[in-house]
């Protein structure tokens, strides 16, 4: 999937507009605008919901990595646009170990797909561990086994083990919402919902703006 997908209007719905409002100023714009600004905002939703069908993950954390692009009179696009930065592993479904970072603790188990039965994030071994940010939010964590150059992460990281070597620590990560959104099933459903909602707001628009006459 592209990083954005883009409302796709049927022309034919555009020259109906400009016609059945050719009697009032800036009238097929302003409802085609509207309309388009409208059918967007549903998109960043069905977004979440199709992602959160096939991957073990909430719609909010989905809808917070999409931006909206909203049209104007200069400019007849709308879109949602996505980066393709991964999602931390800890907002998937995991199993955390019992004994975080230590030799002999339980290694940390993770699953993304609804339809896939997961594994181990590090092939059985207990280098994976779960552990607070700063920021108080919570994360998969890897021993990368090479020394840290960090000082203040070899600090943070050796609260994690009783080894006195301090070894480099890194997040791990899952799929970002551009690769999971990255199939016909999903783009198919997002492009639908989003033209029945655009032709159903364009119809409202065109109708209130001519009961304004």
């Amino acid at each position: 999937m592209p990083d954005s997908i883009q409302i796709d209007i049927d022309s034919s719905e555009i020259k109906k507009a400009y016609k059945k409002l050719d009697g009032i100023y800036n009238g097929a714009p302003k409802a085609i605008v509207r309309a388009m600004n409208r059918s967007v905002t549903g998109m960043k939703t069905d977004a979440g919901k199709v992602t959160a069908s096939m991957y073990i993950i909430k719609q909010k954390d989905v809808k917070d990595k999409i931006e909206v692009y909203k049209a104007n009179y200069s400019n007849l696009t709308a879109q949602i646009r996505s980066t393709g930065r991964p999602i931390r592993a800890a907002k998937f479904q995991y199993s955390p170990n019992t004994n975080p970072g230590m030799a002999g603790g339980s290694p940390v188990f993770l699953k993304v797909k609804k339809d896939s039965s997961g594994g181990f994030l590090t092939g059985g071994h207990s280098k994976a561990f779960m552990a607070s940010m700063k920021n108080k939010m919570l994360g998969i964590f890897e021993r990368t086994g090479e020394p840290s150059k960090n000082p203040r992460a070899g600090k943070e990281a050796s609260k994690y083990s009783s080894r006195k070597d301090r070894e480099n620590i890194e997040q791990r990560y899952g799929p970002g919402v551009v690769q999971m959104l990255n199939n016909d099933e999903s783009k198919k459903y997002i492009q639908e919902k989003a033209t029945e909602r655009f032709d159903k707001e364009l119809a409202h628009q065109i109708d209130y703006l001519l009961s304004q006459q």
